[in-house]
């Protein structure tokens, strides 16, 4: 499938995903003591980070749909869901974010992998401004963003007409994306300030250095300015 659809698609995922998890463990070994993970979907890394880090309060954010098949899942591998775990269902797109992610102040991390694209832009502008108005202790956003080209177009390349066929067939094409060059601008806007931020090819391209990776999709860590 990988071959057929858009080649190097499942290696970047695993970069992407190692590439967070890395930033994440670091930022709990500075002392953050919350995750929230925006959009889950069914990714692991709340659900293994709060069994390994029993002081750790993970929250999981996702639209009910999807979120009801993660608990079906778990349920069918006879997995309780940990206490310091809350499953909160919700519609991201222009919903508030729900009392949990802020229930007291201690430090968190807010990841938001794979879903910023597929908000349209004044949703994104809404989370950034609901995240920039948290009163915690401290707060560091991760999130992936897909990259808008010189000439406009936006999303991977090279590029597949298939896939992009299939995102609009599945009701999820992508609706917002941003030149690498004005992040930090936006960032600003919006009174963050960027930590770290990684082109596909930073974070792909060491393994595989002969081999032509993606391009389009880059990862951020930033915190209120």
């Amino acid at each position: 499938m990988d071959r057929l659809t858009l080649p190097g698609i499942v290696p970047h995922f695993w970069h992407r995903k190692r590439w967070i998890e890395e930033r994440s463990r670091s930022a709990i070994a500075e002392g953050f003591e919350r995750v929230i993970v925006l959009g889950a979907g069914f990714d692991t890394l709340g659900l293994r980070l709060c069994q390994e880090f029993a002081h750790l309060a993970v929250v999981e954010i996702d639209h009910p749909a999807t979120q009801s098949a993660k608990r079906r899942a778990m349920a069918t591998a006879a997995m309780t869901v940990p206490a310091n775990l809350d499953l909160v269902p919700l519609d991201l797109g222009g919903a508030p974010l729900p009392r949990a992610v802020h229930a007291d102040h201690r430090p968190t991390i807010v990841i938001a992998e794979g879903l910023l694209m597929y908000l349209p832009p004044a949703d994104v502008d809404r989370l950034f401004d609901a995240l920039r108005a948290l009163v915690v202790e401290r707060l560091r956003f991760i999130f992936s963003y897909i990259t808008r080209w010189p000439d406009g177009t936006i999303g991977f390349r090279p590029q597949s007409k298939l896939i992009h066929r299939w995102l609009a067939w599945r009701g999820e094409a992508f609706t917002w994306a941003i030149e690498p060059p004005v992040v930090p601008e936006f960032l600003a806007r919006h009174r963050f300030g960027l930590v770290e931020m990684a082109l596909t090819r930073d974070f792909s391209q060491p393994s595989a250095p002969n081999r032509a990776l993606l391009e389009g999709e880059n990862l951020v860590v930033c915190e209120p300015s």
